[in-house]
């Protein structure tokens, strides 16, 4: 049998205080923001790669961050970035956001390549096919045709 939910704040007394709501958001916002990186790792090697001229397209090259791949979590993670830098009025939240479309958009032609070369698990495979959350996507289904 399920259990019942449970309201933390029923079981304290009292909700947690906003104070200290926003500063554990604060907490984890900014340690993503320190955790995405912009760069390029060689599978192979270790090797970081920050400049992006002629990434090789065989597989061995992978983002560095895995909070500047295309993922559902990914577009979870900048929509609460958004909506942190509305309610704190800190633009730097809604400049991660921007940085990270940017990055993407960017190097779409190095995801396109390894996508059409049928690279297994390469990056932003969920932006360019339908895999995970996306294949139930509307846009995805005969029926909505």
């Amino acid at each position: 049998m399920n259990k019942p939910y449970i309201n933390i704040a029923e079981t304290v007394g009292s909700p947690p205080d906003r104070t200290q709501v926003m500063v554990k958001l604060r907490e984890m916002a900014d340690r993503i923001l320190n955790k995405t990186s912009y760069k390029f790792v060689n599978k192979l090697n270790g090797d970081i790669i920050d400049y992006y001229d002629a990434l090789p397209t065989d597989g061995s090259t992978v983002l560095h961050s895995g909070f500047n791949d295309w993922k559902y979590w990914n577009g979870v993670v900048n929509l609460s970035m958004l909506r942190l830098s509305e309610t704190t009025g800190d633009a730097k939240y809604r400049d991660y956001v921007i940085r990270n479309y940017n990055f993407a958009f960017k190097h779409l032609p190095f995801f396109k390549a390894l996508f059409n070369k049928q690279i297994e698990n390469s990056n932003f495979h969920s932006f360019l096919g339908s895999t995970g959350l996306t294949t139930l996507a509307p846009w995805r289904l005969p029926c909505s045709r």
